[in-house]
């Protein structure tokens, strides 16, 4: 089972099938605001793509550029200060029962947060499409990663143990899954369902970025 989500999709959580514990995965293009301190009921992913900032992660100075990875946990303060225009992809899970959407701010909520688990960044070179970095336990996905192809390169080749996401930032794929012919443009979203035969080629160069939930035995 698959499904693709456009551009104009993605920021809708009823989009999301209920098989994919997402409820946002999207490439924001051409920022240029910073990002005040604040904190959320539900964890974040965010992965830098162009530009660069000042970014403040539980009180440790982080520096943010392409292809740097941030996971915030629930709980935990974070920040940022852009250096200038800059794009980066934002990867929500889906909000569970009494979770608050938004930004939430201490001054306002009279909350002093603490963070479910440690926030963690990595860096470009460690999660990499032949060796992405696994996760600690208590993440809602087992990876996440950003890889660029050329033309005709494959892509993926697998049986998905979890379920698999696909967003093409810039390009085009094209894909088998079980047997079904796919084709996906710019800013278009595959999410497709554990126990699935999955191959991905690029039909022109690509940008892609890629999240992997974690297999139904891993218990997450």
């Amino acid at each position: 089972m698959h499904v693709i989500l456009g551009d104009g999709e993605q920021n809708q959580a009823e989009a999301y099938p209920d098989w994919c514990d997402l409820s946002w995965f999207h490439n924001c293009r051409d920022i240029t605001v910073d990002v005040e301190l604040h904190y959320h009921d539900a964890p974040e992913i965010w992965l830098w793509h162009e530009g660069a900032a000042d970014g403040i992660v539980d009180g440790q100075e982080i520096a943010l550029a392409p292809g740097v990875m941030v996971y915030t946990p629930p709980g935990c303060l974070h920040s940022y200060q852009a250096r200038g225009r800059h794009s980066n992809t934002g990867i929500v899970p889906r909000m569970r029962e009494g979770q608050r959407g938004g930004h939430l701010h201490v001054d306002e909520t009279g909350e002093n947060p603490v963070p479910e688990m440690p926030a963690f960044h990595i860096a470009p070179e460690d999660s990499l499409p032949n060796d992405p970095a696994v996760f600690p336990s208590g993440a809602f996905l087992k990876s996440a990663y950003r890889a660029t192809y050329e033309a005709g390169a494959r892509v993926q080749r697998t049986v998905t143990t979890g379920w698999t996401a696909i967003l093409v930032r810039e390009g085009s794929l094209a894909a088998t899954v079980d047997g079904s012919e796919v084709e996906l443009g710019e800013s278009e979203l595959l999410i497709v369902d554990r126990s699935c035969s999955m191959n991905v080629r690029a039909v022109a160069a690509a940008e892609v970025v890629f999240a992997f939930g974690w297999p139904p035995e891993a218990g997450r």
